[in-house]
């Protein structure tokens, strides 16, 4: 392990044969995180982005994801061959006019429930079903008695059919609205 760059409290440090190698360390509301590369360049821009942000003023707060996403955005709009500026003002003034459409017809609200509907698997486990149920282990035990349709397999399988688990959170929530 070599550590590359320092920077008070972000570190690059370097890991070879891994598929990613270049790691920024660094702190988080307290917390010790990490995130992985697989670019010098990408680290550094990271590790840099992160020391400005410890600069700016304290009522506006990035965590990392938000850096993230940031960095996400920018690279888009290099792609696109669009400024950075030019590409905020169009994601806000889309953000803004809800009866904006995209995407030949879909409008911005389905795209971003497309957007977030990707990524996430069929089944899941018991701690991602609490989660979602806002519930306890023994809790999810029972609604699985109530419910069989949330277990995804057999009668005695771990695992659990994420719609499922989201429709009888909603009916539930709907209850206690009642």
């Amino acid at each position: 392990m070599l550590i590359f760059m320092r920077k008070s409290s972000v570190q690059i440090v370097v890991r070879k044969n891994r598929p990613t190698p270049f790691t920024v360390k660094f702190r988080e509301m307290g917390q010790r995180k990490t995130l992985a590369f697989k670019t010098r360049s990408d680290a550094e821009i990271f590790a840099n982005t992160l020391e400005r942000s410890k600069r700016l003023p304290d009522d506006i707060m990035l965590n990392s994801s938000d850096i993230m996403a940031f960095m996400r955005l920018k690279s888009a709009c290099e792609a696109g061959g669009v400024s950075l500026e030019a590409g905020v003002e169009k994601a806000i003034s889309s953000l803004i006019t809800p009866n904006d459409y995209i995407n030949g017809g879909l409008s911005l609200a389905a795209a971003l429930n497309k957007f977030k509907s990707i990524g996430k698997p069929d089944k899941i486990d018991i701690y991602q079903a609490q989660r979602i149920l806002k519930c306890s282990n023994r809790t999810v035990h029972t609604l699985r008695k109530l419910y069989p349709e949330i277990v995804s397999g057999g009668e005695h399988s771990h695992k659990y059919d994420r719609l499922a688990v989201e429709r009888v959170a909603q009916i539930r929530s709907e209850r206690y609205l009642r």
